[in-house]
């Protein structure tokens, strides 16, 4: 049975570097505290079936959900496919018993082993045990929590500038999609043509969290979603309480 933690706990477990960028305006103390270091709390919350060992898929899901410093720049959600080859030789390395799985001892005691995304577009390398950020998909499913961990906090994209704040989080009744949509409290440079709108809608995917969950980040695509006029067209959307699986 999969287990539940409270909003506090999840947001302990799975606590993040802020970027320097985001610290603008903000003061030290409102981003201090324990950083997330500790394999055995990733371990803990990539394995989503509880049984000890985590398999290609969800090891998979663990490594395209989370992220670098270096990364940060480079991530998008439709650009994650390009990790699957480098993350599953990581995969292969780390399964040192070639049991198909890796335990929570391999896990563990793996040595750093840096990845390289297939993909020109988006080529960094980084460590995979130390992430500093992770979806707000995967933060809000790896242990099932309300939405209202990040209902109503702040947004900022990647330079740290203001964007807005996370109002709700909505799924398409056609395509069964999530997306979280911003209210962008009037920010000017999100109102492409002068469009009159107050809120904006961003695949879930590309809203990133760090550190202690104060605040949170939006990837260049979905920065993207928020200048575009035309990309976030939410038909009859369904307010999401919680999320229950990617």
């Amino acid at each position: 049975m999969r287990k539940a933690l409270s909003a506090a706990v999840l947001t302990s477990a799975l606590a993040l570097s802020l970027p320097a960028a985001a610290q603008s305006g903000m003061s030290h103390s409102q981003h201090s505290g324990a950083g997330m270091h500790d394999r055995a709390s990733w371990f803990e919350a990539a394995d989503r079936n509880d049984n000890e060992q985590l398999s290609r898929e969800e090891f998979r899901d663990f490594r395209t959900n989370t992220m670098s410093r270096d990364q940060l720049a480079t991530y998008r959600a439709d650009r994650r496919t390009a990790m699957y080859s480098p993350v599953d030789m990581t995969f292969t390395k780390l399964d040192l018993d070639k049991n198909g799985t890796v335990s929570a001892t391999e896990f563990a005691n793996a040595p750093t082993i840096a990845e390289k995304s297939t993909n020109t577009a988006t080529r960094t390398t980084s460590d995979w045990s130390n992430p500093d950020y992770v979806t707000a998909t995967y933060y809000m499913t790896v242990r099932p929590v309300d939405a209202n961990v990040i209902e109503g906090k702040p947004v900022v994209n990647l330079k740290g500038e203001r964007v807005g704040r996370i109002d709700r989080i909505v799924r398409t009744q056609d395509q069964n999609r999530y997306y979280a949509m911003i209210d962008l409290q009037g920010t000017p440079m999100y109102r492409p043509g002068s469009l009159p709108r107050d809120e904006a809608g961003v695949p879930l995917d590309d809203v990133l969290l760090f550190r202690d969950g104060s605040s949170v980040m939006l990837s260049s695509r979905g920065e993207e979603f928020l200048r575009d006029a035309d990309a976030r067209v939410i038909e009859n959307p369904e307010t999401v309480e919680r999320l229950y699986q990617i």
